[in-house]
């Protein structure tokens, strides 16, 4: 086949598949903001804000808030008592959960699921503080 026989088949051949992808555009719903807006905002779940005086940090989580102090006095060698949750917050990954230690210059960070399963704690200072 010669190039000028190759270049006008691929041409018809372009045009026949465009021809193919034509449709009325009056056949397609058009999307409403206010429905976009609705389904966007029920599409995530809604993360609690950090407790106020009126709640204690945690109440939505138990479970994970519990053990979360369990590990957290474990590691680093405290009572339980003498923790304080500054903030628990849910992700996708687990329940999120800061802990305060006296004396220590930063909180420390622990990660649960919503039963107790705890999946790691750890000091978010520096170490040579801690």
């Amino acid at each position: 086949m010669k190039p000028s026989s190759l270049l006008l088949l691929a041409c018809l051949s372009a045009a026949m598949l465009a021809a193919c992808n034509k449709r009325d555009d009056a056949d397609i719903p058009a999307a409403t903001p206010s429905a976009d807006a609705a389904a966007a905002a029920t599409a995530t779940e809604p993360v609690p804000a950090p407790a106020t005086s009126a709640t204690a940090a945690g109440d939505q989580y138990p479970a994970a808030r519990e053990a979360c102090l369990a590990e957290v006095a474990r590691q680093a060698g405290v009572a339980k008592e003498q923790l304080s949750v500054t903030e628990v917050l849910w992700a996708e990954a687990g329940v999120g959960v800061t802990i305060q230690v006296p004396g220590a210059q930063a909180p420390w960070s622990c990660l649960s699921d919503e039963n107790g399963n705890v999946q790691g704690a750890a000091y978010t200072g520096s170490e040579g503080r801690l």
